[in-house]
């Protein structure tokens, strides 16, 4: 999800980050390829209060109705923040130290 809003900077709707979220499932081949609203909604209120998140206040959206069709609508969106851009590339920095080998001296990596 953060990493979502951090390629928006303008923020995305509730529906959007689903979007993005269930794409990058499907695109790891990950076995559970769809975010449920609930989950995200609490999601969202949870990173809020952490402060990673912020409200961006609402816009005017196309938003999916069905069989293709689209309507303009208000929607609230949501923003990354600074803290939350930090997290994010903390979150990378682990990432990419665990995929490197421990060397230990005079044996190797393990």
């Amino acid at each position: 999800m953060l990493s979502a809003l951090a390629a928006n900077p303008e923020g995305l709707a509730p529906f959007q980050i689903v979007r993005h979220v269930q794409q990058v499932l499907r695109t790891a081949d990950y076995p559970i390829k769809r975010l449920d609203p609930g989950t995200l909604h609490y999601a969202l209120s949870r990173l809020e209060e952490l402060g990673v998140i912020e409200s961006a206040g609402e816009r005017d959206l196309n938003v999916p109705i069905g069989h293709g069709a689209m309507r303009t609508e208000k929607r609230p969106v949501w923003a990354i923040t600074a803290l939350g851009g930090l997290a994010l590339a903390r979150r990378a920095r682990m990432q990419r130290a665990l995929a490197r080998p421990i060397l230990r001296p005079g044996m190797g990596s393990i």
